[in-house]
């Protein structure tokens, strides 16, 4: 008998081989909430009876099959690596290091990569767990934030081909032992020259957003009301904000009054694996250019801004990155 809360609930992903046919999760992830939706089309024909007094029933159909789904988790040291790889593309790269330790490089890329998502929804009673399931899962968006005195949060956004209710719950299955969180105590922030960047002192929090813009709703007339693999049609946007104290000018303010682009570098840095290795994630992000602004004064509190960042090409072949040192032996 299951929890009859969100207690017994579980969230577990899969990578597809072909675009919303689904593959049993194996990844499953410690998580906050998780919400899969059905997003069907469906339409009402305006047509008219005499004496009827409202839309027919009969005329409002069904048009076309559609899911979204969004996750909220904690950025942690393990297992999070397939889910990484849907968020940047379909460039992964996974190599072993010393002391038991893997490196993923997960580089930004046009590939609109696609999982297969399933919750675990308990009955009040406990009696079972009835799944929900999305197929053709394609990341849109997806945020990293953390202050200097939280754990890191991770937030991922879905478009999805179809939502059911039927499939089968996938065996549960945890990675033991439990991955660990990523904290602001462990997080340091450099920007600079790209690849020689130094540490922003002073800064507060930090956030980290991609967008990714695809065609969402390729349907044609093939009687299935299914649609085809999304496609990036948009450049990507990649954004996020610093929160500073004001304890120089020259550091954000006077680069933002430019389109002068830098260098960002964020990285979070945990528990030994061993031999000198730890566990790390990094983002890396080459040219960003801030957002006009100044400081102001609001009181008589000490001064504290949000400096608004944004992802350019550099033309020189650098794309963002996220890198991680972990211990999975695989994505």
């Amino acid at each position: 008998m299951a929890i009859g809360s969100g207690l017994g609930s579980s969230f577990g992903l899969s990578t597809e081989t072909t675009y919303g046919t689904y593959v049993a999760p194996t990844t499953f992830l410690f998580h906050e909430s998780a919400d899969l939706q059905p997003t069907d089309g469906r339409v009402t024909a305006p047509t008219i009876k005499a004496g009827g007094l409202g839309p027919r029933a009969a005329h409002h159909v069904q048009t076309t099959y559609n899911a979204s789904a969004d996750l909220k988790t904690d950025l942690v040291t393990k297992g999070l690596g397939k889910l990484w790889q849907a968020i940047m593309g379909g460039t992964s790269t996974s190599t072993s290091g010393a002391s038991s330790s893997y490196t993923q490089v997960h580089t930004l890329d046009g590939t609109a990569k696609s999982l297969s998502l399933q919750t675990g929804r308990p009955l009040r009673s406990g009696a079972s767990v009835i799944p929900a399931t999305v197929v053709g899962a394609v990341v849109t968006s997806a945020e990293v934030s953390c202050d200097a005195s939280d754990i890191a949060k991770l937030s991922v956004g879905f478009d999805g081909r179809k939502w059911d209710n039927s499939t089968a719950l996938a065996t549960v299955s945890y990675p033991s032992p439990a991955p660990a969180v990523f904290t602001g105590l462990q997080s340091t922030l450099k920007i600079g020259t790209h690849a020689a960047e130094t540490t922003l002192t002073g800064a507060r929090s930090c956030s980290w957003k991609l967008s990714r813009k695809i065609d969402d709703a390729d349907y044609t007339l093939d009687g299935t009301g299914l649609k085809g693999a999304p496609v990036l049609n948009d450049w990507y946007d990649l954004t996020g904000t610093i929160s500073r104290d004001y304890l120089d000018k020259t550091a954000v303010e006077d680069l933002s009054l430019t389109t002068t682009p830098t260098s960002l570098n964020w990285s979070f840095t945990g528990g030994l694996i061993g031999g000198g290795i730890y566990y790390k994630v990094t983002f890396d992000v080459p040219a960003v250019i801030f957002e006009p602004k100044a400081q102001t004064v609001n009181g008589p509190k000490e001064l504290t801004s949000d400096w608004s960042w944004k992802w350019y090409d550099d033309d020189s072949g650098n794309l963002p990155t996220v890198t991680i040192i972990t211990t999975d032996t695989a994505l």
